[in-house]
């Protein structure tokens, strides 16, 4: 995103401005250097473990080795312990 290789080039005219507006604020945190952070804790597991801290953002090393369902979702990780 901050290089401009991917965006969201048009919303449909029936989004609620207040979404829209949202959608830019993401954006503008894309593209700023990633202040904002898709993946932010607190992120728990459907175990109840929490996997990363409040406030703590996720790394590469973190996201490249997901193996766990977030809160709310049911079943194991296929080949998982």
């Amino acid at each position: 995103m901050k290089e401009g290789a991917i965006d969201i080039v048009s919303i449909a005219e029936d989004v609620p401005a207040e979404t829209k507006a949202k959608v830019e604020e993401v954006k503008g945190g894309w593209s700023d250097g990633w202040s904002f952070a898709i993946w932010k804790g607190p992120i728990v597991d459907n175990t109840g473990k929490e996997q990363i801290a409040k406030d703590t953002v996720a790394d590469d090393a973190f996201l490249g080795g997901l193996s766990f369902y977030v809160k709310g979702v049911e079943g194991k990780i296929p080949g998982g312990k």
